[in-house]
Formats: C-alpha cells, sequence, structure tokens
C-alpha cells in the first residue's frame, strides 16, 4: 500500500506543477490582456481625430458608362389639362396673371393716358389743324 500511496503522491505533485504552471500561463495572460485594454483606452481617449468636413469640391470630369432610359409615357393617363404653354420669346402677359402692386401701376398709367389724350385733342380742336402727330398710335392687343 506504501507503493500506491507514493505513487499517488507523485501523481499528485506532477499535477500540482502543471498546475501551477498553467496557473502562471494564466496569469501572464490575464496581465497582457489588462495591458492592452489600457493601451486601448488610452488610443481611444487621446488619438480620436476631428471629423473631416468637405466644404466645397470641384469634379473636373464625370464618367457615366451607362444610362437606361425606359420612357412608358403611353401607359401615362391625363384627367385634366389646365394652364398655358409658353414656347419661345413669348411678351404677352394677362393683366389677371400681374400682382396687385402692377395693376394698380397700370391703372394710374391709363389715367395718365387717356389725360394726355384729352389735352391733345383740346389743342387740335383750338388750334383747328389735324396735323399728323410725331408718333404713330399703335395698339396690341393679345389674342386670347
Amino acid at each position: 500500500m506504501a507503493h500506491l500511496r507514493s505513487g499517488i503522491a507523485a501523481c499528485l505533485r506532477r499535477l500540482a506543477q502543471r498546475l501551477g504552471g498553467r496557473g502562471r500561463e494564466m496569469d501572464e495572460l490575464r496581465r497582457r490582456l489588462a495591458e492592452l485594454e489600457r493601451r486601448l483606452r488610452t488610443e481611444d481617449s487621446g488619438c480620436r481625430e476631428a471629423p473631416i468636413v468637405i466644404e466645397q469640391i470641384r469634379i473636373d470630369k464625370v464618367v457615366v458608362e451607362k444610362i437606361e432610359h425606359h420612357n412608358n409615357f403611353g401607359a401615362l393617363g391625363v384627367k385634366e389639362l389646365s394652364g398655358k404653354l409658353n414656347i419661345g420669346a413669348n411678351y404677352m402677359i394677362r393683366k389677371d396673371d400681374l400682382p396687385e402692386e402692377a395693376k394698380e401701376g397700370l391703372q394710374s398709367l391709363d389715367a395718365l393716358k387717356d389725360e394726355t389724350a384729352g389735352q391733345t385733342e383740346g389743342e387740335e380742336e383750338r388750334s383747328g389743324k389735324n396735323a399728323p402727330q410725331s408718333e404713330p398710335k399703335v395698339h396690341i392687343r393679345a389674342r386670347r
């Protein structure tokens, strides 16, 4: 039985040595992990860069390799069509489309024209002359 006890004791000593070596390895791994975590925390807090803000960007050349168009206008339906379409140089403006300030200005202009037209007619009657005016009268009316 003494032989068995000495064998078990030897096994226990070898197991204790192995576990002791593993314990030291575990302690070393824990120490290294703590060191790495500490470095990571200090690098995160001290080395954070400011975000990059791009205020202006200039693009010299844009290359488009492929454009696909799918025009399905045949599938569209028109329920109501209103408004006006101006093609080219169109200088016609309806009085209804003008702002209120412009309408008031036009009314005062029309009144001024009427006053000056009445004065010129009165002067012609007084002078007895029906001489042609230096500027022709032109009336342009828009189509509606």
